[in-house]
């Protein structure tokens, strides 16, 4: 049995979501697959960090605000083949909500782990992921509401175009096959780069390099206590 506070089914679930994303544009009314795996990996991500009830509360009921724009999507979508941009909106819009308040959660119960351990290595790989995936609905939201194509040279793109545009941003990797055109797009792609890497030399360099210590302090001589009792003087 997994530990209730372990953050590896989050970690899970963010690869899952980032495989089944791509592919739910391949077919009308696709978005509906990755809905389950999007909502599962919000609902333990927020309980595995320990928000408060209202939070859970909020995080509900804006599930159920995207739930049902989902289901109109699929039911628009099979009965007239084109897609609802209000509804897209409105599903990508709440989803974004749902991250924003995944990712602080997350890196909050990260640093809040009175002991470096893989758990707390997990978490913080999992906030990192989770902003890839946040700015996927960003960048799908800016695209349902703005008059001219969100790429140059893609005019229509897939949603596994945002998420790749995403990823390919957060990290830094810039191929510059995708690029946005609208200045709200490029100023969404500049603060996802800069939070991104901010995200990577603090926080998931910190926890590693504090697990690193403790580890080689736990299998020298003295052990971790000595380790503890050097870095409290």
């Amino acid at each position: 049995m997994l530990d209730p506070g372990s953050f590896l089914p989050v970690l899970v679930l963010c690869v899952a979501t980032m495989i089944v994303v791509p592919f739910t544009g391949l077919v009308r009314g696709g978005g509906i697959l990755a809905f389950p795996f999007t909502v599962a990996l919000v609902v333990v991500a927020l309980r595995r960090s320990g928000v408060s009830p209202a939070t859970m509360r909020f995080a509900a009921v804006v599930i159920g605000v995207v739930a049902v724009s989902s289901i109109t999507a699929l039911v628009v979508g099979l009965v007239t083949e084109v897609d609802d941009r209000h509804v897209i909106t409105i599903s990508s819009a709440g989803f974004a909500v749902l991250f924003a308040l995944v990712f602080p959660s997350m890196v909050r119960a990260a640093l809040g782990h009175r002991r470096v351990n893989l758990n707390t290595l997990t978490a913080a790989v999992s906030a990192y992921l989770v902003i890839g995936l946040w700015f996927t609905m960003i960048y799908l939201a800016l695209a349902s509401v703005s008059p001219q194509p969100f790429f140059a040279g893609s005019p229509t793109p897939t949603v596994g175009e945002f998420e790749y545009f995403s990823f390919v941003t957060l990290t830094t990797v810039g191929y510059g096959d995708l690029a946005p055109l609208a200045p709200a797009g490029r100023a969404a792609a500049v603060a996802q780069a800069i939070l991104g890497q901010v995200y990577l030399v603090t926080t998931v360099a910190r926890v590693v390099s504090l697990y690193g210590s403790e580890r080689r302090a736990a299998e020298a001589p003295g052990g971790l206590h000595e380790f503890r009792s050097r870095n409290a003087d």
